[in-house]
Order: structure tokens, then sequence, then C-alpha cells
């Protein structure tokens, strides 16, 4: 990655002409450090720069203590660290670090969340048999990966930022990835890996689960987000072959027939990224368990529109799509993107302040569903709807919400987009017809 190595040319250059014991100006420096985060029988990528394009060379036993810190990048001296606004701090590139074990058998660079000071700040109580919050954290994250392969989260990173625009450019130290929300991050990274597909169905869950954090002591939110994508390309074949037999249907690849498969993130908001991806996992769904699942009450695997089923809508209106600027593609053949459709869903509702605070962290029911669907209509069509409950409110259960997408015409800027939303209620009916209010 361009801005990566441009750091590594400026922290070398520093490494030359500085002592070892001053390198770590910017609160780093030799010590006593130990691996972190890593499941045992695994080992920590030692590389010869500090990303993931450039070589591992090396590894770090998952319980290797006594390593040294030489320095960290982002390196930037006492005097700059008084020029730069809190945004810009926030808003810096996750750091790498150089570290050396004892014996100089091993050195080379390392992401930074896997090490840990031996002088660390105590941990709270040990509710989860762990020493630290990043080992707690990372057993949490384990546990919500269970069934899933594990993927190099920073190898997920540098994926979904190659889609994106402006693609790392040298002049900014900000990463088009900062303001990322996480649903929309988790539907990147999912077509970033497995790219662009038709007639699909998503499905992603979200719950929230506040983390103690040992410095500020301020807990905060850790995003579980799980992104299901059914290819409803074999489905729609053969519902075209019961009607009209094999001699007036394409073959599967007229229908983009695909794999279902299955992504789950963890992410968490540090230095001015909104969603730091802590974990990530992957799998692929059989036949079989694509036809058990439901996408808002309805079989995933359903050829029908399942989001107009869902809920008493009320009445379609036009409305504008939101204006903010966003660094991934926002439209494709005429229509909102999977990311652009979900993005818009979630600006409409304030999750920041979901999730609930406890001493012994655990993973999260999710409180959030949405599905998306593309092109399953005899026309081009996105509809996309959600239900956002854990309302905490005594009269509303959970509020719907659904946008539906048409072709951009001619000499249109921006996809035409519907909105429509309905009420699910704690007392009386529970959804209330034409999107009524709750009692």
């Amino acid at each position: 990655m361009m801005i990566r190595r441009a750091l590594s040319v400026a922290v070398t250059a520093a490494i030359v002409t500085v002592p070892v014991a001053w390198a770590g100006t910017n609160g780093h420096g030799p010590g006593s450090w130990h691996v972190t985060g890593v499941a045992a029988g695994d080992g920590l990528n030692v590389r010869m720069g500090p990303g993931t394009d450039y070589p591992v060379i090396d590894e770090f036993a998952p319980d290797a203590r006594g390593l040294e810190l030489i320095t960290c990048v982002p390196f930037y001296p006492p005097r700059h660290d008084k020029k730069m606004s809190d945004a810009q701090l926030r808003a810096l590139p996750p750091p790498w670090c150089l570290m050396r074990d004892t014996n100089m058998d091993s050195i080379g660079w390392v992401a930074q969340r896997f090490i840990t000071a031996d002088n660390a700040a105590p941990a709270l109580p040990d509710t989860l048999g762990q020493s630290n919050e990043a080992d707690s954290l990372m057993l949490l994250s384990n546990r919500f990966m269970d069934g899933y392969e594990t993927l190099d989260t920073l190898q997920v990173l540098d994926q979904i930022i190659a889609t994106l625009e402006p693609v790392n450019e040298q002049s900014s130290p900000f990463l088009p990835t900062a303001r990322i929300r996480p649903m929309t991050m988790a539907v990147l990274a999912l077509e970033a890996a497995e790219g662009v597909r038709d007639r699909v169905r998503y499905r992603i869950t979200y719950g929230i689960e506040q983390f103690p954090d040992l410095a500020s002591r301020v807990p905060y939110p850790v995003s579980f987000i799980q992104v299901d994508r059914f290819s409803m390309g074999s489905a729609i074949r053969q519902d075209a072959l019961d009607s009209y037999g094999d001699e007036h249907v394409g073959p599967p690849e007229a229908f983009d027939v695909g794999p279902h498969v299955s992504w789950r993130l963890v992410t968490r908001p540090v230095q001015g990224a909104t969603s730091d991806i802590i974990a990530a996992g992957r799998t692929e769904l059989s036949d079989a368990q694509a036809q058990d699942m439901r996408c808002l009450k309805s079989p995933c695997l359903s050829t029908g529109i399942n989001i107009d089923g869902a809920a008493p809508w009320s009445v379609e209106e036009e409305r504008p799509l939101n204006g903010e600027p966003v660094p991934f593609q926002f439209a494709r053949a005429g229509l909102l993107t999977p990311a652009a459709a979900i993005d818009q869903l979630a600006l409409e509702s304030n999750l920041r302040e979901m999730g609930r605070f406890r001493e012994s962290p655990a993973l999260p029911d999710p409180f959030l569903e949405a599905v998306i669907e593309i092109d399953l209509a005899q026309d081009s069509v996105l509809d996309a709807g959600m239900r956002r409950g854990g309302m905490k409110d005594d009269s509303v259960a959970a509020i719907w919400r659904r946008l539906i997408g048409i072709p951009m015409g001619e000499n249109a800027q921006t996809p035409t987009v519907y909105r429509a939303e309905a009420y699910e209620c704690q007392r009386g009916p529970k959804l209330p017809p034409d999107g009524g209010l709750c009692p």
C-alpha cells in the first residue's frame, strides 16, 4: 500500500539517525512487550515492512514475551504531536511496530493490535479467563467466528481499500475507510472478496456489545455483523424450467448462478476509524443450510419479493438520498449498490447507543436485520428493508424502514428511490395497517 510504503521510508530514516532509546517519541520505545490476541497453535506474522503487502519473514509465538519495541508508524516527534488536531490524530492509519526479541534472532514489523506492554494498566476483573482487555475481546471475537474460516483482517482491509475511490492517495494520511460504518464495511468486504453478482438477496444482522476500555474506563461499542449473500440464479432458473421447459430456458451461466456465502466481521471505533476490523471470517452455505434460513420472516431462497410482504408498509414516497460523500461505489447498473443501500438505511437510525455494558462482555443478540434484494422482480429493481428492534420505548417495539431503487433515467445524476416505513408496537395491534403509529 502506498501510504504504508511512504511511512516506512520516513521511519527508516528516523531509525538511522536517532538513537534507539529515543526512537519511540510517539509513545513507544524499547521495553518488555508480549504477543496478545493470537490463538494457541497460531503465530503472529513478522513482516518486512509495515503492511500486509510486505512479505512474511518470521513469526512470533502466540505466547511470546520479552519483546522489545523499536518504533511504530505513523511516526511523529513530540513537537509535531502538538501541531496535530484531535481529529487528525484519531484518523491516522492503524499502527505497525518494529519489534525484536531479546536474542535479536527475530526482528520485523507486526500489527500493533497484537502486542501489549508488560507494564500496561491492570485489567478489569478476569471474567473471561483472560489477562487483559485485548485477550478478552479476541476471545469473544473468536467465539463469534466459530464455524467460519478465520481471515487476515489487514488483508480484508486492503481488499476493501483497493475497491475504493480515492485509492490511497500519497498526499493524505487518512485511509478512505475511516468513516465507513460497520454494516457497510461488512458488505464491502464480502463484495471485494467474492465479486459482484446479479439476482441476489443479502441478509444482514447486527448486534453491539459495549466493551470496557482499560485506559479511559469508558465503554466503547464493538459491532458484530453477519452478512449472508444468497445466489438466487439457480432458484429462478428452476422456476423458469418448471414453467417453460428446457428448450426455452438458458444455461446456468445466463442466470449468474453462484455459491451462497456468509461473512462475519467484528469491528470497533479506534484512532478515527469508525469500523476498525478486529476479526473477519467466511464460510460457504450449502443449499440445505440456505433453505432453512429466514430473511425478514420469509425463506431466504424464495424467488418472490420477501420485503413487500414483511410489514404493512406506509405509502411509498419518492425522497432524496442522503448527500453525504462516500468513498465506495454508490451506483451500479443504474441502481444503488448493496453497500449504498445499507448505508442509507443505517443513516436513518441512531445505532451508537445500542448495546449494554456488562462487566462480563458476551456475544450480543442482534437487534437489527436488513434484507436487500437485487433484480428479483421482472424489472430491474433494488428493494431493501430493515427491522430495527431494541427501541427501549414503552410504545414502539421496532421500526421498519424500506428503500426501493429503480434505474436512473437518461439524464438523472443519482438513482431514484422511494421510501416507506412501518411500526411494530408494544401494545395494541402488533403491526398497525399502512404504516400507522403505535398507541
